[in-house]
């Protein structure tokens, strides 16, 4: 960020905080090298947040994650992203935080988009979803194999969508 002509306060703040979220506090002063392959993965997504980009495109944010951190990371990414007006896309295998934080879905197969749309809309087509080697997440399957329509995203949907509000 120095390269960039940040400032150091401006530096400091914006790492710092990305220090928080991301769960990487008291490790400052670690050798990325010496970090758990997670910390790592957490590290490099706050090394690219911070630059503050109007494009933002990551690879398997998530990949070596526990759900929790997963979820630490994609909050963040999607929060800053909300908050800085920059556009977001994640490269992912995971349909459960597809399901969870997307926007919209663009499905590839031999590098021709095979279907895009609303992840409901995408999950809504597990045959034509097959052909790319990933399923939709398991409570939308188990919701299209109750025939319910729309399909959910979520457990909370699908409970929803069963019984109503009924607790």
């Amino acid at each position: 960020m120095r390269n960039l002509g940040v400032s150091p306060d401006e530096i400091e703040t914006k790492v710092g905080r990305a220090i928080g979220e991301l769960s990487l506090a008291g490790k400052e002063d670690t050798h990325p090298y010496r970090l758990a392959k997670g910390d790592r993965q957490r590290l490099a997504t706050a090394a690219i947040w911070v630059l503050g980009a109007k494009v933002l495109i990551v690879d398997e944010p998530t990949t070596g994650q526990d759900p929790v951190r997963s979820r630490e990371i994609m909050d963040l990414l999607v929060r800053s992203a909300r908050r800085e007006g920059t556009a977001l896309g994640i490269i992912t295998h995971d349909m459960d935080l597809v399901a969870e934080y997307a926007d919209r879905v663009i499905a590839l197969c031999s590098g021709e988009v095979l279907v895009e749309g609303t992840p409901r809309g995408v999950f809504s087509q597990p045959e034509l979803l097959a052909q790319t080697y990933v399923e939709p997440p398991l409570i939308t399957q188990l919701g299209l194999r109750l025939g319910v329509c729309p399909p959910p995203l979520s457990v909370e949907e699908l409970k929803q969508r069963l019984i109503g509000g009924v607790a």
